[in-house]
């Protein structure tokens, strides 16, 4: 009988494409991995890692075997999850993830109805940037994330929309452009603070993309994947930036935000409320309602 250790085992190996760091992420010995994976070969009947003396691979009845493991690990943490909540009843903990550019008036409001009418539900909020999000939440190392939508996320989430808001741009004060709107072109030989590709590779290339829309490719003065960062390379005049909303540079001197005018389409970025497909606790649902109910989603 396959057990769930072995698959375990299995995932962390295909993940990680090596028995000795798998075993190291599982308090194991690397003896017991291998023992535990060659077992679940025999009972799948199929090969499913190439082993060598340097190097570990999927063989193509693995890459399949592992997209489905994940899928079904994923779907019992969450069942474990949901059940762990039942048990614990209004003493529940309930983990929200909030993304670094997520204004505090989206979700403060609805926090707050929600502690009313669960006081006895232990609230733990933790900073998670939003690329990382789904993968927590497939995995039930989170029940809540709040953060910028992706088309790309796949399976296993659901989300509603609470807020939609328009894609801006920062410049230095000291680039003296005395206008309260611009298009995208007018900074076309201007330089540019980019999202970090190694932090958030989806933004950056959506914003490249807009960049390349309206015929230019923007020269990079800094790569930033922090807000407070980005706040100060502006202040110095290093570069323009998009903000989202733009309440996080607010504080700074020496900005100016300005909105983008003369696009085809309108520029939103979407900030959603999102959980794990199967995480049905009352606790959650309730939470995505006050938060949802408290927002106006702007068009």
């Amino acid at each position: 009988m396959i057990e769930t250790l072995m698959l375990k085992h299995f995932a962390a190996v295909a993940h990680a494409r090596s028995f000795t760091i798998a075993a190291k992420q599982l308090n194991v010995s690397q003896s017991v991995v291998s023992r535990s994976v060659k077992r679940l070969e025999e009972l799948v009947g199929a090969t499913l890692v190439e082993r060598t003396t340097r190097s570990v691979a999927m063989t193509p009845a693995g890459e399949a075997y592992y997209a489905e493991t994940r899928r079904l690990l994923d779907r019992l943490a969450v069942a474990t999850q949901n059940a762990r909540r039942i048990s614990q009843g209004d003493a529940a903990k309930l983990r929200i993830a909030v993304g670094p550019a997520t204004m505090a008036h989206r979700i403060a409001p609805g926090l707050e109805a929600f502690r009313e009418r669960w006081p006895k539900v232990s609230v733990q909020l933790l900073p998670i940037h939003s690329v990382i999000q789904p993968e927590a939440l497939r995995s039930a190392d989170i029940d809540i994330g709040i953060m910028q939508f992706d088309p790309s996320w796949g399976q296993g989430i659901e989300w509603r929309v609470i807020a939609r808001e328009p894609v801006r741009v920062a410049v230095p004060s000291s680039w003296k452009i005395a206008k309260p709107r611009i298009q995208l072109q007018d900074l076309r030989d201007r330089p540019w603070l980019m999202p970090d590709p190694e932090v958030t590779p989806r933004l950056h290339a959506r914003l490249l993309r807009l960049c390349q829309s309206v015929g230019f490719e923007p020269t990079v003065g800094a790569m930033v994947s922090d807000a407070t960062f980005a706040g100060l390379l502006l202040s110095c005049g290093v570069g323009a930036t998009f903000v989202f909303g733009g309440a996080e540079y607010t504080r700074h001197e020496g900005i100016e935000i300005l909105s983008i005018e003369g696009h085809p389409e309108p520029l939103l970025m979407e900030t959603v409320v999102a959980w794990a497909v199967g995480s049905t606790s009352r606790q959650i649902q309730e939470f995505v309602r006050c938060v949802q109910d408290l927002n106006v989603a702007e068009e």
